[in-house]
């Protein structure tokens, strides 16, 4: 999985992501969902443990 992350012109963060398996471009959404679901969680819990 490769992330890309650029601040926009109004200020809010443009994330690109595209992934390979086995050489292919992985087209269907939901790899790209769980993963992005499974670092909003990570994020979460780090936040806590900061708290």
């Amino acid at each position: 999985m490769m992330l890309f992350l650029r601040r926009s012109a109004t200020g809010c963060y443009v994330v690109r992501a595209s992934a390979q398996c086995y050489l292919r471009t992985v087209a269907a959404p939901m790899p790209y969902q769980q993963f992005f679901r499974a670092r909003e969680q990570v994020i979460f819990l780090e936040n806590l443990s900061l708290e």
